[in-house]
């Protein structure tokens, strides 16, 4: 049997994440919690020469040790892109002032962030005193201005595809998730992914980062249990992986969640030759190119594979498209800061929530404190009833078609007409909700065709008038929007339907 080649320990290159590689050879192939990165030099054989060839190559494995694997693969594609307009007839053996001069002429303004970019990798290059940089280079491209890529304009614009969630369409996520939950239309697992994006806001590679010990529980003096994240840190620059870490408080119910998850995964992962606490929280055992650290677990990639699966199952609706959610893991990041701006916190405490070392890309979300629709009328109301599909029960023509038909207590009544029940509750267990406002969002609820769901409806619309009007707080007043929308529909079904027995 033939041995694995021997590696000459000098070659070998660490990557923040712990990955060792060859950077003797010409692809470099980096499995890490980003995902698979695929670093080919053969790129540059025909545009450099063989002496810039391994500076770049000592330049790169810097940025991976240092920085993160899709930053390193985002300046090694733009070099290329640069060396590609800056040769000639012969191969570059140097790097002059003239090259950076006209490469700059070359892009547009939306385009001067290539140089940008490439403006930190030349200077790298230079701290490093490697051969084949003019050493005005850097002088220059410190002086020159150069447009940043924009950050922020899915925030900005409240893209309906790419930007923030609005609060009709987090509450139809929510209620969505945990509909398929109790239905057991998605598993655990996948629950408590979506849970954990949701509650956190994290970046994909700090889930796929999470390891069966992050969790802990603790007791605090009042005598509650707690449940604890420990999340590791990320775009931290020059950090190791997987050193620093920033704690979580979890609410009861999905710490009780976790926990059984945690117990799953032990019993299923047990053949692992992997001490039990250090067992990936999202085992993957096709990972097997990792660094001991992160065997077996999944990449960031993985995970919104996963999160993506989940939505398409759940086929959420959008108020404002009429279409599927486009469900994105950054999209919740995207929501938690602006609902932190939209509670009024300050830039310093956003960038807290977020994880950002400091405030300078937090400013985004206090820009694009969305609009939060003051007045919403019956015309309103019913247009937009449609799109949310905030109602989730079934409509019944009465009392004599309802699952627990003859049941009084299953009469859903307001406080203000005992006499006139709006509908009636499939559901056996206890319920602790206010009838009849959290009852139309409610998969249980059984309307009756007859039920007085218009007098619901304008009660709804007023007591969120007069909430706007003494408050002053359009925040809120718009507490109850997902369910006018839901009562609405109710009324829209009810017209359909009564429409159609005359004809």
């Amino acid at each position: 049997m033939n041995k694995p080649p021997v590696i000459k320990q000098s070659h070998l290159v660490k990557t923040r994440f712990g990955i060792v590689f060859d950077a003797k050879e010409d692809v470099w192939n980096i499995f890490d919690p980003c995902g698979i990165a695929q670093i080919s030099f053969s790129r540059l054989r025909l545009l450099v020469s063989a002496e810039i060839l391994d500076t770049i190559k000592s330049v790169i494995a810097h940025y991976l040790r240092m920085k993160s694997t899709s930053l390193s693969e985002l300046v090694f594609d733009r070099f290329c892109g640069f060396c590609r307009f800056a040769v000639n007839d012969k191969k570059l053996t140097s790097i002059t002032v003239s090259d950076i001069l006209a490469y700059r002429a070359s892009l547009s303004h939306d385009h001067e962030w290539y140089l940008g970019t490439l403006r930190g990798f030349f200077r790298t290059w230079s701290n490093l005193r490697l051969p084949g940089l003019d050493p005005e280079v850097v002088q220059v491209l410190d002086k020159v201005r150069l447009k940043g890529n924009r950050k922020g304009d899915a925030v900005r614009s409240a893209d309906p595809n790419l930007g923030p969630f609005t609060e009709i369409e987090l509450q139809a996520i929510i209620v969505a998730l945990n509909n398929a939950f109790a239905r057991d239309k998605i598993d655990l697992s996948d629950y408590i992914l979506v849970q954990l994006f949701l509650a956190l806001g994290a970046r994909g590679v700090q889930l796929a980062s999470l390891k069966v010990c992050d969790f802990s529980t603790t007791q605090a003096s009042s005598g509650e249990v707690v449940h604890l994240v420990h999340l590791p840190r990320a775009k931290q620059h020059n950090s190791e992986h997987r050193v620093e870490f920033k704690s979580w408080k979890l609410n009861t119910d999905l710490g009780h969640l976790i926990e059984r998850h945690c117990l799953a995964t032990k019993r299923s992962w047990v053949h692992l030759d992997i001490a039990q606490d250090e067992l990936p929280f999202w085992p993957n055992h096709e990972n097997t190119n990792a660094s001991d650290g992160l065997l077996y677990h999944s990449t960031r990639q993985d995970l919104s594979n996963r999160v993506q699966a989940v939505f398409d199952r759940l086929n959420v609706i959008s108020e404002r498209t009429g279409l599927p959610l486009n469900v994105t893991t950054r999209r919740f990041r995207y929501t938690l800061g602006t609902r932190a701006a939209r509670e009024g916190l300050s830039e310093l405490v956003i960038a807290e929530i977020l994880d950002h070392s400091d405030i300078q890309n937090v400013g985004v979300y206090v820009e694009a404190v969305p609009e939060i629709v003051e007045r919403i009328d019956r015309a309103m109301a019913m247009e937009l009833a449609p799109m949310a599909q905030a109602f989730a029960g079934v409509l019944i023509d009465g009392e004599d078609q309802a699952s627990r038909a003859g049941d009084p207590r299953s009469r859903v009544v307001t406080p203000g007409d005992l006499k006139n029940p709006v509908g009636s509750c499939g559901s056996y267990g206890f319920c602790g909700a206010t009838a009849p406002i959290a009852c139309y969002t409610c998969r249980n609820f059984q309307p009756w065709l007859d039920g007085p769901h218009e007098q619901v409806l304008e009660q709804l619309l007023a007591d969120r008038q007069r909430i706007m009007e003494q408050a002053g707080d359009a925040t809120i007043a718009s507490i109850n929007d997902r369910v006018i929308y839901a009562c609405a529909e109710v009324v829209h079904l009810c017209q359909q339907r009564m429409g159609k027995a005359a004809e």
